[in-house]
């Protein structure tokens, strides 16, 4: 998201001169260190940048691919190397502005490699990460076995691929580490619906519970025998 709003506000400036904009092209660059090159595209050349800056360059001298014949709303790759730079890939972003005319950003994966490696020996699985139909960014640490579990995730917009390919001793460890978690809460659950089942039937049999339910059903029945006071001569209950 970061590297497309870096493009965009390229985007804005496509329709200054490029001596005006290199100045704007370089301060961007100097906040976002992870960019190698920022500029602006036209029929497949370099019109203006900050490694080539006004010279007419074409783009494949530069980064080793040739763009779309006509520039899409987005387009995303990532590819093996740039000329000007480390040999490390990179990450090409280009945002159309006109029908001839594009914007783009190149961006060094170092940081993406850093991130991976960082997960990578966290959980001790492999990653690959592609951009577009590009190369794939791995991890560089090795798997500890064969890999037994593959999972892929891609971007809602398909242009982004992550691969994850963990090893069966990791998944192992993990099982165990949440075994020994669930086995004392499922203990505890059952001894707590046990005491609350034994109250329960306990008060369900209850003397006082069984007569309370006899009344409502009225179960009883009340004979009442007068009796005769000689003394007083009447009748009492």
């Amino acid at each position: 998201a970061a590297s497309w709003q870096v493009a965009g506000k390229a985007a804005r400036l496509a329709e200054s001169s490029c001596t005006d904009t290199l100045k704007e092209l370089s301060r961007t660059r100097a906040f976002t260190p992870y960019v190698r090159d920022i500029g602006f595209l036209e029929n497949g050349d370099i019109t203006c940048s900050f490694v080539t800056g006004t010279e007419r360059y074409h783009f494949s001298r530069l980064a080793g691919l040739s763009l779309p014949a006509s520039y899409p709303e987005r387009w995303l790759r990532s590819i093996g190397s740039m000329a000007e730079g480390p040999d490390r890939l990179v990450v090409v972003y280009v945002k159309k502005v006109a029908a001839d005319k594009a914007a783009f950003v190149i961006v060094d994966s170092q940081y993406v490699q850093e991130l991976m490696e960082i997960l990578a020996a966290e959980r001790a699985s492999a990653f690959s990460l592609t951009f577009g139909a590009g190369e794939a960014i791995t991890s560089a640490a090795k798997l500890r076995g064969k890999a037994f579990l593959t999972q892929r995730f891609t971007s809602t917009d398909h242009t982004i691929q992550l691969m994850v390919r963990t090893p069966f001793s990791t998944l192992s460890a993990y099982w165990l580490q949440n075994l020994f978690i669930f086995i004392p809460l499922s203990l505890c659950l059952s001894v707590g619906m046990m005491l609350f089942y034994r109250r329960w039937y306990l008060k369900r049999l209850s003397l006082a519970r069984e007569i309370a339910r006899g009344i409502t059903h009225n179960e009883f029945t009340v004979h009442y025998q007068p009796v005769f006071n000689v003394k007083h001569g009447s009748c009492g209950g």
